[in-house]
Formats: structure tokens, C-alpha cells, sequence
């Protein structure tokens, strides 16, 4: 009887821990994709003025 609710306590153990790790994996690639958005609309956006600025001075 006691190997049998050890038992489900590791499998209760082993599927929070995975459902958890997946939570984690998805939010960190959503944060990559969003931070790497964010620095090209930020990159971009510093070229389009500079680019500007050199070719008004022409």
C-alpha cells in the first residue's frame, strides 16, 4: 500500500514538473520572439532617421 501512493506521488510529482517546465519553455520563446521584434523595430527605426537625415543633407 505504501509503495502505491509513493508511487503516485512521484507520477503526481513528475507530471506538475513537466507541465511546469513546458509553461516555461513557451513563455521563454515567446519572450525571445517579442524581445527580438521589439530590437528590430528599434533598429530599424534608428536607421530610417539616420538615413533620412544623411540623404537630406545631399
Amino acid at each position: 500500500m505504501i509503495y502505491k501512493t509513493l508511487f503516485f506521488i512521484l507520477i503526481a510529482t513528475a507530471s506538475f514538473s513537466a507541465i511546469l517546465f513546458s509553461w516555461h519553455g513557451c513563455f521563454m520563446f515567446l519572450e525571445v520572439k517579442l524581445e527580438k521584434k521589439t530590437k528590430s523595430e528599434f533598429v530599424g527605426t534608428f536607421l530610417n532617421i539616420f538615413t533620412r537625415s544623411v540623404y537630406k543633407k545631399r
